[in-house]
């Protein structure tokens, strides 16, 4: 491939933005250049909130709007209700004050997690899925947020399932895990947690592969235990094999034609690494990018996730999208009354592909994780956010039935990385 086709493939692959976004952000411009956003901001949003409503409810073969708008827009689980949430949003932030900055990618970012979590005041919260690193810790640290562990034994003790599904495939060896959430454990051996509502905390690692849930053991202690028996994400070991040889060959790859030296390719049961000595991102993007792309040419039946993990970049069998919805069927819980919080919702993040099986909110650290679970617990107890319940978005939306949770086979044929909203 030639130089210039490559820069022309690079800018072609919008693989840093998010273009739903991207869409309200160029709404909201005139009426900030304008400095009407205190009397117009609102109705911008209501507009959009229209759109979103249009958009579930399109006719098939006639486009909405927003799918005209914003082509790579995925599933909206359930109504947002994005005016209140920027009204509330502008109370406590005070955007619309400003004359100098306009609203930005992560302010918008944050009103459409604000709109998600007031939207399970129609649709109860069932079940939360949690991302690991920087989401509920550090990047490569392990669980030590007291503060944090206190407000997920609220959901638990309010009967919400809870689940840690990440990238760590550790397979079912429990005490690895045990490790990486240590402090969470922790906190609920210190607040004697009843037996009933620690076994509603999972942990799903290596994406989807292994399952495991959380009970005390004979001295009464936290502890994980496998359920593998229990769980229906499977692969043809055949085709996961050679899905995971194409993707090591395409990292080998990349880390030659980057000249990474000293750069590390690790090979597990159901996964494949690249770990450079001194990483770089747009190099860890680049590596992504090619395996994504060499990874469909293969046509392969088995979904994958290829994705850049910060200081490395992995490629897993299977997605986050099977994980939730292995729980799903598992649980018998419907997509609208599930939730997955992560930080990597971009295409060259594992967290993208949860988009098509639940709502999600897009955080950005741990302490917004804190900052957003204060707002869900504001909800599942039922103050509402703000000490207010928030308005039905849409009479129209009310008779209308959400798809049921999607078929073990359906799941395992799925192909990674799908369109996505927000």
């Amino acid at each position: 491939m030639s130089f210039s086709s490559r820069r022309r493939n690079y800018m072609l692959v919008s693989h840093r933005r998010d273009q739903f976004i991207e869409f309200i952000k160029g709404l909201l411009q005139p009426s900030f250049v304008l400095d009407a956003l205190a009397e117009s901001a609102s109705n911008s949003w209501a507009h959009v909130e229209e759109l979103v409503e249009e958009y579930r409810h399109e006719t098939p073969g006639e486009p909405s709007r927003l799918r005209t708008a914003v082509p790579s827009l995925g599933i909206f689980h359930t109504a947002l209700p994005l005016e209140a949430a920027w009204r509330s949003f502008d109370a406590r932030f005070k955007v619309s004050a400003r004359r100098f900055v306009a609203p930005s990618f992560n302010e918008i970012r944050e009103i459409l997690n604000l709109a998600q979590v007031m939207a399970f005041e129609r649709s109860p919260l069932k079940f939360v899925s949690f991302d690991g690193d920087c989401t509920l810790y550090s990047d490569g640290k392990n669980f030590d947020d007291a503060a944090l562990a206190g407000q997920i034994e609220r959901l638990l003790a309010a009967g919400v399932t809870v689940a840690l599904v990440t990238a760590a495939g550790y397979g079912y060896e429990a005490d690895k895990y045990e490790k990486r959430l240590e402090g969470l454990l922790r906190v609920f051996d210190d607040l004697a947690v009843p037996a009933d509502a620690l076994r509603r905390f999972y942990v799903c690692g290596g994406e989807c592969n292994y399952l495991l849930q959380l009970d005390r053991d004979a001295g009464g202690a936290a502890t994980l235990r496998s359920r593998e028996a229990t769980w229906d994400v499977t692969f043809e070991e055949a085709a996961a094999a050679t899905l995971l040889d194409a993707a090591e060959a395409s990292l080998r790859g990349s880390a030659d034609d980057m000249g990474l030296a000293g750069a590390r390719v690790i090979r597990k049961t159901r996964a494949v690494g690249l770990i450079p000595r001194v990483p770089r991102r747009e190099q860890l993007d680049e590596a992504v990018l090619r395996v994504q792309d060499a990874l469909r040419a293969c046509r392969s039946s088995v979904p994958f996730c290829a994705f850049n993990g910060g200081s490395d970049v992995w490629v897993d069998v299977g997605t986050k999208r099977e994980g939730v919805q292995g729980f799903q069927r598992l649980l018998g819980i419907r997509p609208e009354n599930c939730l997955h919080v992560g930080d990597q919702f971009l295409i060259t993040g594992n967290d993208y592909a949860s988009r098509s099986s639940c709502p999600c909110l897009w955080i950005t650290n741990p302490t917004e994780t804190k900052r957003v679970l204060a707002d869900i617990l504001a909800v599942v107890d039922g103050s509402g956010v703000d000490g207010r319940r928030t308005p039905p978005v849409s009479p129209r939306a009310a008779g209308d039935a959400p798809p049921a949770p999607p078929s073990a086979a359906r799941s395992r044929a799925a192909t990674a990385c799908p369109p996505a909203g927000p």
